[in-house]
């Protein structure tokens, strides 16, 4: 939804407030209200899809998690063909071969200068020195047929022109003002925006030429091969993820997931992995705690699976075999909870169930695998590590019945285990630092799961050169 009217108020009395979408910069210092700043991807659109809020430009990282970069891309041309489109990169020795810095995707995507990190704040900070204007409406975009009419305070900040402008003659006629590629044309606009002048006009099939680009450039993130370039690696990993999330969210009964579903699934888990596998993008350390604390933006199956992903991997779970039996079982783990008529959404909302409500929540994992079975026919190891997910060492976790607490589980039911009680951890401490990781949330976890599996966490979350 659209900000409110006493959101959008703060906001819109600076012109020029830009929308910043990067899940891995923040700005502390920034000065309030100033920026409209933000790690996810929905609150970002929903801020492009609000047609009065009025904006300088905008800055995208090109691999959020939780929404398209290119959707982003696409519906703010779309809305604000005048407004600027910075991509946000980590610094200036940024992989050459990344999409940000190639000058010729730049072009076709009408792509400023992208901005590094290391730029972001002192960027900003030029920005903030404009002039602050009334809070005022933004006016909407025109429709004149073959002209799209943009409102002449959208180029405000606009560096060079992607488009002819054009004005519209008292007699109904386009007379060309500017010339695409012409730079600074703010100086000549705020003459006539000053003269009362409200919009100027671009030709509606080369806005849909542009528009074109970037569904093409979308298209062109899972064809690429990523294979020289970490960079590319990480847009298509988080490309996969995304997918994985749209198409998890079109699931309201268990009935949902056939056999159609499941193997789209595995299409979209085998390319995360391959995308995983390219040389210098294994994410390890650093890297790797920023990609779990990206995972609270995602829903609990996906956010689950992401850390799995990451923990698997220096327990071996790298070959597409062994890969897809973690990946399926981690995805779909509380696949039985869709039958459950109750909103399970943490720990605290479980442990008040009561009745058959509550039985029925403590028969997931045997439903889920159940399920997994006998409609999916998925493989016995992928079963078993969802019938035992809720299996703790220390007794700590959901019973069994006839099963004795000793009984030995399958390395795949612990990693999903652990990453489950990780992504919990993460969803009842929104503001914890993902680097404290190591220190804060394993030591909880230490009797509940098997030395081999914590030190497997510690090997994704911990640089050996640490």
């Amino acid at each position: 939804m659209p900000l409110g009217p006493s959101a959008r108020h703060g906001y819109t009395q600076r012109m020029g407030a830009w929308i910043v979408a990067s899940d891995t910069h923040s700005m502390a210092a920034a000065e309030p209200l100033a920026h409209l700043m933000t790690g996810s991807g929905r609150q970002a659109l929903q801020w492009i899809l609000d047609p009065e809020l009025r904006v300088g430009g905008l800055l995208l990282s090109p691999d959020l998690w939780d929404e398209d970069f290119s959707l982003l891309l696409h519906q703010f041309r779309k809305l604000r063909p005048g407004s600027p489109v910075h991509l946000l990169i980590e610094d200036d020795e940024t992989d050459p071969e990344h999409p940000a810095l190639d000058a010729r995707v730049r072009v076709h995507l009408g792509l400023s200068e992208p901005i590094s990190a290391d730029h972001l704040e002192p960027f900003l900070a030029r920005q903030s020195t404009i002039q602050q204007a009334s809070a005022v409406p933004r006016l909407g975009i025109l429709n004149e047929g073959a002209f799209v009419g943009v409102p002449v305070s959208d180029f405000e900040h606009c560096e060079a022109l992607i488009f002819d402008l054009h004005l519209k003659m008292a007699g109904g006629k386009f007379l060309r003002l500017l010339n695409a590629h012409e730079e600074n044309p703010w100086e000549q606009l705020r003459k006539y925006r000053d003269r009362g002048l409200t919009h100027v006009y671009v030709v509606r099939e080369a806005l849909e030429r542009n528009l074109l680009a970037i569904r093409l450039f979308r298209d062109a993130i899972t064809s690429r091969s990523s294979k020289s370039s970490a960079a590319w690696s990480e847009i298509q990993a988080a490309h996969s993820i995304r997918e994985l999330s749209v198409l998890m969210a079109q699931l309201s009964t268990i009935q949902d997931v056939d056999a159609t579903f499941w193997n789209r699934s595995r299409e979209l888990l085998a390319s995360f992995r391959a995308a995983l596998a390219v040389e210098g993008s294994i994410p390890r350390g650093e890297q790797a705690r920023r990609w779990i604390g990206r995972s609270r933006l995602l829903e609990h199956s996906i956010s689950t699976f992401t850390v799995a992903a990451l923990i698997g991997r220096p327990l071996q779970f790298t070959r597409e075999d062994n890969f897809l039996h973690l990946a399926m079982a981690a995805l779909y783990h509380d696949i039985a909870l869709l039958d459950l008529d109750a909103d399970i959404h943490d720990e605290k909302a479980a442990s008040r169930l009561t009745g058959r409500t509550r039985e029925r929540y403590l028969e997931h994992p045997a439903r889920s695998a159940q399920y997994l079975a006998s409609t999916l026919n998925a493989d016995p190891v992928v079963v078993q590590a969802v019938l035992f997910h809720h299996w703790r060492r220390d007794g700590s976790g959901t019973e069994y019945r006839g099963i004795p607490r000793t009984h030995t589980v399958p390395r795949l039911a612990e990693i999903i285990g652990i990453s489950e009680d990780c992504v919990r951890f993460l969803a009842r401490r929104p503001t914890l630092d993902p680097q404290t990781l190591p220190t804060e949330f394993i030591p909880k976890v230490e009797q509940r799961f098997s030395v081999e599996i914590l030190d497997g966490m510690r090997a994704a979350l911990i640089h050996p050169r640490a």
